[in-house]
């Protein structure tokens, strides 16, 4: 449960992104990414529902058949396009949760690079995939899709993606054009920055498995400030338990955070009690 100030500063964030998606002079004008905007902004303290309503609600105003996303940047080894995920309920859509892509795959370093959505009509005769990413996205039964990166300013939040498959119409040239336009504007204007505010709450529960840079950077002190934290025990606690005093339990639960890339202890508990790692 978030703490007062947490509380506080969720609200003026709302507030903040509010005004200017939605009352200022560069607000976003469409209406239905306006509507998306105020729905993700409700659950502004929850980027899993955040993630979920922009996955489905761009899968549904593309006519796509998946629609997945995840947080990622783009120094990191391994990206699960899976976190979040959309599919059609017209007919069976593999799903892309299990799959771990190779981050430094050109065709998806190609997608870091470019200031713009990138159309791949034919998975397939896809040159810029390396073949493992051709192999995982065939077997997914994905012909054709649309993917962006999403920053927030100079601040890479993650990637996101819309898949054809051939259980489904492949999109004429046109429809790629109107899918092409709504993607690239909601992405830009409203998903890329409520996710970046939202992952500032409660991005541990979003991010992929830690990498094992990540632990291997922990002291052995904070290893068991750690293992201590991810079972829910609170700063006295781990102090009482450890035989440390408060403010060293502390300072090292600081540089913990540090080192995870969250900003508050909810987050990092949740991130610590996934398991996805070994202290």
């Amino acid at each position: 449960m978030a703490t007062a100030a947490e509380a506080d500063e969720i609200l003026e964030t709302q507030r903040s992104l509010r005004h200017r998606l939605l009352k200022s002079g560069a607000a976003v004008s469409w209406r239905p990414a306006r509507d998306l905007a105020a729905h993700m902004l409700l659950e502004l303290d929850d980027a899993s529902s955040c993630w979920g309503l922009a996955v489905d609600w761009i899968r549904n105003a593309t006519s796509s058949d998946r629609a997945d996303g995840g947080y990622a940047t783009p120094s990191q080894t391994i990206y699960r396009p899976g976190f979040a995920e959309a599919l059609s309920s017209d007919f069976i859509v593999p799903s892309l949760r299990d799959v771990r892509v190779n981050n430094w795959d050109n065709g998806v370093r190609l997608l870091w690079l470019s200031s713009r959505p990138v159309v791949f009509a034919d998975v397939a005769q896809e040159a810029r995939f390396g073949p493992g990413l051709r192999r995982d996205l065939l077997a997914a039964h994905t012909v054709s899709k649309i993917a962006c990166s999403l920053w927030d300013g100079r601040l890479p939040v993650g990637l996101i993606c819309v898949d054809w498959t051939d259980s489904g119409a492949n999109p004429a040239r046109a429809q790629y054009a109107r899918a092409f336009d709504c993607f690239e504007s909601t992405c830009r204007d409203v998903i890329a920055p409520i996710l970046a505010a939202a992952h500032r709450f409660t991005g541990a529960e979003a991010m992929p498995a830690s990498e094992p840079s990540q632990v291997r950077t922990l002291t052995r002190a904070e290893r068991e400030v750690a293992k201590l934290a991810a079972r829910g025990l609170r700063y006295k606690q781990i102090a009482a338990e450890l035989n440390r005093s408060f403010s060293t339990v502390d300072h090292q639960l600081r540089s913990i955070r540090q080192k995870f890339g969250v900003s508050n202890n909810p987050a990092l508990i949740a991130r610590l009690a996934r398991g996805d790692f070994s202290l």
